[in-house]
């Protein structure tokens, strides 16, 4: 008869280890997290910002500092996931792909939406006949130093997320003149 691999070794656990793991919270039994690693792109000469997707196969540089602001519309909320989103505006001129192609959305009689086909991360917003792009803040690299000027579509916010927008001026809808 052909021989037999040994079993393997079982790890031992001291006693009443498995129902103390069954008991601990989520936090405590999950995983740690560990994004993706991947060379940081090429910064174009004159980036001052750099962005991208979770999986980091769409890369973007915006070379001027972005015009920020709250957006608490249906759309964003549908397709962020989140109670509102924050988006910051360059002109076309300042924005530039540096690498990946992002896929798009048509979201709104007047708006297309850019993301990233493998991770799903929503990248970029631009309206019809607009000079700006937008990205979302998420999606900065460093988006600290950057803060929201206004809040638009403020007649579609949630009640409870007032807080974030405390100070700012207020739009009840997209806030272009």
């Amino acid at each position: 008869p052909p021989e037999q691999a040994p079993p393997p070794q079982q790890q031992r656990r001291a006693p009443g280890e498995d129902l103390r793991r069954a008991q601990a919270p989520m936090a405590e039994r999950a995983q740690p997290f560990v994004a993706p690693r991947s060379a940081p792109p090429v910064v174009p000469h004159g980036a001052v910002l750099t962005g991208g997707c979770w999986c980091g196969a769409v890369r973007y540089a915006l070379s001027a500092r972005p015009d920020v602001v709250h957006c608490h519309c249906r759309t964003c909320r549908r397709l962020s996931g989140a109670a509102f989103s924050t988006w910051a505006s360059v002109p076309a001129s300042a924005f530039r792909l540096l690498s990946g192609t992002p896929t798009r959305l048509r979201t709104a009689h007047r708006a297309t939406r850019g993301g990233c086909a493998r991770c799903g991360g929503l990248l970029t917003m631009l309206y019809d006949g607009d000079s700006d792009v937008s990205v979302t803040l998420g999606s900065l690299d460093d988006p600290d130093g950057l803060r929201a000027r206004a809040s638009i579509w403020v007649s579609d916010r949630l009640c409870w997320t007032q807080a974030a927008d405390r100070g700012l001026p207020h739009s009840p809808g997209d806030g272009r003149a």
